[in-house]
């Protein structure tokens, strides 16, 4: 019987982490962007793991409604859009929000839309944010598929 094992994805709004999933699950991607209310799971079964992975709302608030859907969650994917560095200051409070009210540290960062141009400061602003903190970071693109699996592999590296 597979191992159960609860995953979110945390960042901004329209960062693609709805992407990503459709992506990793479905191996599908879509231009049209549809904002995510509240929380959706979706299930992948990967080996002797079964990943329900919830896809939470990026809404800038994180009140009581969205640190609920973090309960039971062993693991997250941070991510962030390399072409708005908007999006990584946030970064450090979703990590800190997951950690407080889940008690896990498996966290990967994960900077997604490489296959457009990046801003030329991100990566210098992502390693001022993820200082003194032993994360994993990927790169990935949801539109290409490259490093998608690769991010979700470095996650369940971490159960």
């Amino acid at each position: 019987m597979p191992l159960l094992k609860k995953v979110t994805l945390l960042g901004d709004p329209a960062v693609g982490k709805t992407s990503l999933i459709q992506r990793f699950v479905h191996d599908s991607f879509s231009d049209s962007y549809l904002s995510t209310i509240g929380a959706k799971p979706s299930v992948k079964e990967m080996g002797d793991i079964t990943l329900v992975i919830w896809d939470i709302a990026g809404q800038k608030s994180f009140g009581n409604v969205s640190v609920n859907y973090f309960e039971g969650s062993e693991g997250a994917l941070v991510v962030y859009d390399v072409t708005r560095p908007e999006t990584i200051p946030s970064i450090a409070h979703w990590i800190s929000a997951f950690k407080e009210n889940t008690g896990s540290s498996n966290v990967v960062v994960v900077g997604n839309k490489q296959d457009l141009e990046a801003h030329p400061d991100t990566e210098e602003h992502v390693a001022q944010v993820l200082t003194d903190m032993d994360l994993i970071q990927t790169g990935s693109s949801a539109k290409t598929g490259a490093g998608v699996e690769e991010s979700f592999t470095q996650l369940i590296k971490g159960f």
